[in-house]
């Protein structure tokens, strides 16, 4: 590629007295072949190592959650996972046990899996912390590799209470047409039994 360049400097170079325009075509050529061999080149490099992202979820409409998930396309080696104490400490007993740092973990994750872990607080409770920030940094590789990958994540539960806000009305409505259906049912069947009730109160009659 180095070389590529050069020829299309010397191109450029020559072009102010022999105005080679043909050399300078060919050399640029070579340059955008060979750039677009080194990103096909980077793109697979890139698919054999894995992807783990944390995120803030809510699991059973309130429940205040982690989410680790490969997104990669290989399978990943969690092998450790640290949070920012100002905020760990905020939580339950049991929640702050749960999310103790861990520094020689070996918890595989494959490709499209998740591991979810509890704070055992709801997303009200976590809003009146005095410490919102909860920092989660995870160290992980590829399984049966030595290179260790990083990520980091900042989640402030005050940048989420107007969404979580509308996702907690979502939740709720959902609830009540899943009873409205219960009811409904609950009609049908008490329906039918009444009606078989009474055409066998009829036969009997005859």
């Amino acid at each position: 590629m180095i070389d590529a360049i050069n020829r299309l400097a010397e191109a450029i170079e020559n072009s102010n007295s022999s105005m080679d325009y043909a050399a300078i075509v060919s050399a640029v050529c070579s340059v955008i072949s060979l750039v677009a061999i080194l990103l096909l080149l980077i793109e697979r490099h890139e698919k054999k190592r894995p992807y783990l992202l944390v995120s803030f979820e809510l699991k059973r409409s309130n429940l205040a959650c982690l989410v680790i998930r490969n997104v990669g396309e290989v399978s990943a080696k969690l092998s450790e996972i640290t949070f920012n104490e100002s905020f760990r400490k905020q939580l339950p007993q049991k929640a702050q046990e749960k999310i103790e740092d861990r520094s020689s973990l070996n918890v595989s994750i494959h490709p499209k899996q998740q591991w979810v872990i509890a704070l055992d607080v709801t997303f009200g409770e976590a809003m009146k912390y005095k410490e919102s920030e909860l920092s989660v940094v995870i160290k992980y590789c590829a399984s049966g590799k030595k290179k260790t990958y990083t990520e980091t994540n900042r989640i402030d539960f005050q940048d989420y209470k107007h969404f979580l806000i509308y996702i907690s009305e979502i939740d709720e409505l959902k609830k009540e047409i899943n009873s409205v259906a219960q009811t409904l049912q609950t009609m049908k069947n008490t329906s039918f039994m009444f009606t078989r009730g009474v055409n066998n109160t009829s036969l009997e009659g005859k």
